[in-house]
């Protein structure tokens, strides 16, 4: 809710500290109170009392971080004129007896030990309710009456935990718009139907007591989510979704793939009976009727044995298909496709190659075949830029054009033929790595690398590196990026880490990076040293005026290389994560 200009003059934006009393606000229209950096905030019970010009009373707190302390008894009263209430956390299990919501328009109320709005049989009606949102409230039992809440157009109750129905009356809502029941673990019974003409988004998934969809009359809709929702019939709003929406379904009782025409933009099928993937379901085969996903992601179908021919025409950038286990080969590529960017087969472990065609997908930039057969790499397409052979236990050697492509990251860990085999190969065929002058491509330019690797020893975690010096001249090549590399060990299992580097010039950092994550994944053993190598084309540093490597020009700086997990406040520096080499090269 917008509020108007008038109103929006007299709302008061406070930053709660100690005793909060309110009693110098009892004219204004709003309170708007950020308690991010709050200790926390003791409201009185009469807290509210007089405030009968209070229309808009929003308190936001981050998720998990409960600061209101009320009295045993919780709140006398809410001002009965409320249009718009926001309260994350709040701190009783009801709201108080004397508040009248017969104005509300917005009700929010998150991450509440909340159990029902109201206690008692005579239950408010919500004549004016547009938004209700509960999401979170894992104690919420009942939902309030919306039997005459004819207006409400999102219903938004995710990780309500203990939520069993979803009365029948929310069927007869027909200006709906959004309904979240996501993580409604223990959800058991819905409506026959929902009959809003206007819904756009459904959310149903991680409900592992859903049985049943309800039926939907919607012209409008464009995400239906039943991700881990073992819905027993395929619901008909499967085919509902319009084009350029979202679709994800799940479930053993999928035993055929559901012919959708419309154009989606994302796809996902979980842990299907599918066996053979069919586009045209029952119909005649015909590209007119061939489905078209942005993004088709295939999980967990373990019976799945055999890919269509055309599914390089289904797919116009990302196509993700994961544990697998009889699924042998991948389709051929007869001709050249211009869309694909992104391919991932994990845990596929019956792929044993994958078509010499490949090259056919001329726009591909990322190739992961994590935990497959695969035992050789054909000749790659020359716009693939990440290349994940992670945890390819069989596979003996990179592909011939290795050398040749432009590569931001290439991962082959828990590769041990390949460890074993080829070693040199793998330090000559990356830049990071070489010993001696090589060539490779970066912005199409053609360059000599010459690279500076850190000294084996007990701890190879930083390298120093002489910068060229300025010799004045605009002649002067221009640093186009570093590449980054390290040879690491761990004796622990770890997913999803980033690899810090930090520049240094005496105890001055003057720049620092980080690589995307990187997934260890597969079968939990680290039992061989990892080789992780990116590129970065960022070169600010520090954001100083004058850039860090011209400043320092002619000098010796350190790159000090360090893990790390987690994000923000939460990250932390990785235990039996051992850097035994590391090198960088600049490249101008």
């Amino acid at each position: 809710m917008v509020l108007p200009t008038r109103k929006r003059r007299k709302v008061i934006h406070m930053h709660g500290e100690g005793n909060c009393t309110l009693e110098k606000l009892r004219t204004t229209e709003g309170i708007s109170l950020d308690l991010s950096k709050a200790k926390e905030m003791h409201l009185e019970a009469n807290a509210f009392e007089g405030m009968d010009s209070l229309t808009f009373l929003n308190f936001w707190l981050p998720i998990n971080d409960n600061k209101f302390l009320l009295p045993y008894g919780g709140l006398d009263s809410l001002p009965g004129g409320l249009r718009w209430l926001h309260w994350d956390q709040y701190p009783s299990k009801s709201l108080p007896l004397r508040f009248y919501p017969q104005h509300l328009v917005h009700l929010i109320i998150r991450d509440s030990p909340i159990k029902r709005l109201w206690q008692g049989f005579d239950q408010p009606l919500l004549v004016n309710l547009m938004v209700l949102n509960l999401s979170y409230c894992a104690s919420l039992l009942v939902i309030p009456d919306l039997s005459k809440s004819s207006k409400l157009e999102e219903l938004l109750l995710r990780e309500c935990k203990s939520l069993v129905e979803v009365p029948s009356q929310v069927r007869y809502l027909d200006r709906l718009i959004a309904i979240d029941l996501g993580y409604c673990v223990n959800l058991k019974h819905l409506p026959s139907k929902f009959n809003s003409k206007f819904l756009k988004n459904v959310w149903m998934d991680h409900c592992p007591n859903v049985k049943h969809c309800p039926d939907m009359n919607s012209g409008e809709l464009m995400e239906l989510d039943l991700n881990e929702t073992p819905v027993i019939e395929p619901p008909e709003a499967i085919y509902h979704v319009k084009q350029g929406g979202i679709l994800r379904l799940c479930g053993k009782h999928f035993a055929n793939f559901p012919a959708i025409s419309a154009r989606l933009q994302e796809f996902h099928l979980c842990h299907s009976a599918i066996k053979d993937i069919n586009p045209y379901g029952h119909h005649q085969a015909s590209s007119e009727l061939l489905p078209e996903f942005g993004w088709l992601e295939l999980v967990g179908n373990l019976q799945c044995k055999s890919l269509p021919k055309n599914i390089w025409n289904m797919v116009s950038s990302l196509l993700t298909i994961r544990h697998s286990p009889l699924l042998e080969n991948l389709p051929e590529i007869s001709e050249p496709v211009s869309g694909l960017s992104y391919l991932s087969i994990i845990r596929c472990e019956s792929i044993k190659s994958i078509p010499s065609s490949i090259n056919n997908l001329v726009s591909l930039s990322y190739l992961g075949l994590r935990n497959t057969g695969i035992k050789s790499l054909p000749e790659l397409p020359s716009n693939l830029s990440i290349l994940d052979v992670g945890g390819c236990k069989s596979l003996q050697a990179l592909p011939s054009n290795a050398s040749k492509l432009s590569w931001e990251s290439l991962r082959f860990y828990n590769c041990p033929e390949l460890d074993r085999t080829f070693p040199d190969e793998i330090v000559a065929n990356y830049p990071v790595y070489a010993t001696l002058p090589r060539r490779c491509k970066v912005r199409k330019h053609q360059l000599v690398v010459v690279l500076v690797l850190s000294a084996n020893g007990n701890d190879g975690s930083s390298v120093m590196v002489h910068l060229p010096p300025s010799n004045g001249s605009s002649e002067r090549p221009m640093l186009k990026g570093i590449a980054f590399g390290v040879v690491w060990f761990s004796d622990s299992f770890c997913v999803w880490p980033t690899m810090k580097c930090d520049c240094s010039i005496g105890t001055i950092t003057v720049a620092s990076w980080s690589s995307c994550h990187f997934s260890l994944d597969g079968d939990g053993t680290n039992s061989s040293d990892k080789v992780f190598l990116w590129f970065d084309q960022n070169l600010s540093g520090k954001g100083e005026e004058e850039a860090w490597y011209v400043k320092y020009a002619g000098l010796a700086v350190s790159f000090r290389f360090y893990p790390r997990l987690g994000y923000g406040e939460d990250v932390k520096q990785l235990e039996n994560f051992k850097i035994k080499r590391c090198g960088v090269s600049l490249m101008y």
